[in-house]
């Protein structure tokens, strides 16, 4: 998640990214995305901070006011439930 989305801030995909494969990054960047805004509210915004803006549990306690039990539960169980809508997808 992280790879792609550095990549399209930068505005480029490196050297040795076909086409295909940006197809498929973007699409699998696109289906994470959907199954996230069908979540709580808190679960979306979990995700962006902890994967795309790389803060630590602690410091999206901090920021969020939830305890990093909370954090870590929802990232865990929804990491589970993701990879089972991915899988259908398939």
């Amino acid at each position: 998640i992280i790879d792609y989305f550095e990549r399209e801030e930068n505005g480029a995909l490196a050297v040795d990214d076909t086409l295909e494969e940006s197809v498929l990054i973007k699409s699998n960047i696109d289906s994470i995305w959907e199954f996230l805004k069908n979540k709580k509210n808190e679960i979306p915004k979990i995700f962006y901070l902890y994967y795309y803006m790389g803060y630590t549990i602690r410091e999206i306690s901090n920021e969020l006011n939830l305890k990093e039990s909370t954090i870590k539960n929802n990232i865990y169980r929804t990491l589970n439930e993701l990879k089972l809508y991915l899988d259908k997808m398939r």
